[in-house]
């Protein structure tokens, strides 16, 4: 209704971000003819912050490591960001987790325990919606330190015995506080001569065949078995005995 030759429409709160057209059209009376104008009403994407909480920011090959990340509205009162958050190791995607509602913020949150020893760069990414824009985290420097490792070694059996033992076979066990490593070489040596090298089974046990080597285990008073280390795991070595 037009009053002293102005019209107010009703307060419009849920148009989608992007350009509209907006036109208001005048009927005129019997006195004025009618009459319209148009006006382009452009309507922003709602802000948003990207927080990361890493904790903890220092720990050891295998340990949980809890990522939590709060998308926060420029505007309070509206709806919850929605989407989802991708937690990012440098240019590397971790984990992709849809947003909770919490209050009016939106929140994702994921327990990693295989990031890989060494130095990260850890952010969280909020890549949007249609009425959300998209922020990002600052980054988190988390240092992740290699676990340690057990080599077991089992006495070698240099004479014949009535148990009916193998002559010679070294055999190990390579575990960490983990469980069993799998698929690790292992070096078997007997003094400063190198027998062999095996590869860790399911069990995470690595035996070579040393029976040409029985005068050797008794001068050298047994062998040393090495695990090497790797990206993820300490190096440690075990001395095996002799069973006579």
């Amino acid at each position: 209704e037009v009053q002293d030759g102005a019209a107010v429409s009703p307060a419009i709160s849920d148009l989608a971000p992007g350009a509209h057209q907006v036109t208001a059209l005048s009927s005129g009376d019997p006195h004025f003819e009618s009459d319209q104008t148009t006006l382009t009403q452009n309507v922003a994407k709602i802000g948003t912050t990207t927080g990361l909480v890493v904790s903890p920011t220092s720990s050891t090959y295998g340990d949980p490591l809890d990522l939590t990340a709060t998308v926060v509205p420029s505007q309070n009162g509206l709806s919850a960001p929605t989407g989802s958050v991708d937690f990012m190791d440098g240019s590397t995607t971790l984990a992709t987790v849809p947003l909770a509602a919490s209050g009016g913020n939106g929140t994702a949150h994921v327990v990693l325990n295989d990031l890989g020893a060494g130095t990260h760069s850890i952010k969280a990414v909020y890549a949007g919606t249609p009425n959300f824009e998209g922020s990002s985290s600052a980054p988190k420097a988390i240092s992740i330190a290699k676990r340690a490792t057990a080599v077991k070694a089992e006495p070698a059996v240099v004479k014949l015995l009535p148990l009916g033992l193998p002559l010679g076979r070294l055999q190990v066990k390579v575990s960490s506080t983990l469980g069993p490593l799998v698929g690790v070489p292992v070096t078997f040596t007997i003094g400063s001569k190198t027998v062999g090298t095996s590869t860790t089974d399911i069990n995470g046990v690595a035996s070579v065949n040393a029976s040409s080597q029985l005068v050797q285990l008794v001068l050298a008073g047994g062998y040393t078995a090495t695990f090497d280390g790797n990206a993820n795991f300490e190096g440690s070595s075990g001395h095996g005995a002799i069973l006579q």
